[in-house]
C-alpha cells in the first residue's frame, strides 16, 4: 500500500469518526524527509517542537505507519496505554506515540557522520525482505504519526488501515504479522 493512499484513508476514517457521539480528535504528523535526516531532532520534527516528555504529550496515543522512501507501507502499528505498559524506562520519551515509534526504530549511532540504526524488532522479522531491512537499518524510512483521542479508537484506525492494505495488495504490510 502506498503511504499517500494510507494517509488519505486515515483522513476519511477519522472524519467519519468525528461524527460519532464520542468526542473524537486526531492530528496527522507526516515529515516529508526520511527518518535518517531528522532522527536527532525527531521531537521537533514529528511533534512540532513539543517536548515529547511534556505532560500534555505523554497522553498522546494513536497509530503510526512506517514506509520505504519509495512510499510502500511496511508496518502499521498503534500506541495505546495497553500496548505500552510493558515498555521499560529506557524509552526516555515516556509512554506515548513517540516512545512506540522509538521502540521500533531504536537509537542511531554515528559512523563517519552517517546514522546507523540499531537492530530493532522489525529488522529481526523473517517476513521482512532484505531491501526493507536495509532501509530500516539506514533510516531510509518515512513515518506518519496520527495522534488519536480517545485512545481506544486507535485500534479501530490501525485495523482499518491494515485491512485496506490487505484488500488493496492481497497481503498485509511486510512487517505486520496480523491485523490488530
Amino acid at each position: 500500500m502506498n503511504i499517500n493512499i494510507a494517509r488519505d484513508e486515515i483522513e476519511h476514517l477519522c472524519i467519519a469518526l468525528q461524527g460519532s457521539p464520542t468526542k473524537f480528535t486526531y492530528k496527522v504528523r507526516s515529515p516529508s524527509e526520511p527518518f535518517r535526516v531528522w532522527w536527532n531532532t525527531w521531537e521537533q520534527t514529528l511533534f512540532g517542537g513539543e517536548s515529547v516528555s511534556a505532560p500534555e504529550v505523554t497522553s498522546s496515543y494513536g497509530i503510526y505507519l512506517l514506509a520505504t522512501v519509495d512510499t510502500e507501507v511496511i508496518y502499521v502499528g498503534k500506541a495505546t496505554p495497553r500496548d505500552l505498559s510493558a515498555r521499560s524506562s529506557k524509552n526516555a520519551s515516556g509512554y506515548h506515540l513517540g516512545a512506540e515509534i522509538c521502540s521500533k526504530m531504536r537509537t542511531a549511532r554515528l559512523v563517519n557522520e552517517t546514522p546507523i540504526f540499531e537492530s530493532g524488532p522489525l529488522v529481526k522479522k523473517k517476513s521482512v525482505p532484505d531491501d526493507v531491512r536495509q532501509a530500516l537499518l539506514s533510516g531510509e524510512i518515512l513515518i506518519v504519526a496520527v495522534e488519536i483521542e480517545p485512545y481506544a479508537a486507535a485500534a479501530c484506525v490501525e485495523s482499518y488501515i491494515q485491512a485496506v492494505a490487505f484488500c488493496t495488495d492481497g497481503r498485509l504490510p511486510v512487517a505486520n504479522d496480523r491485523i490488530g
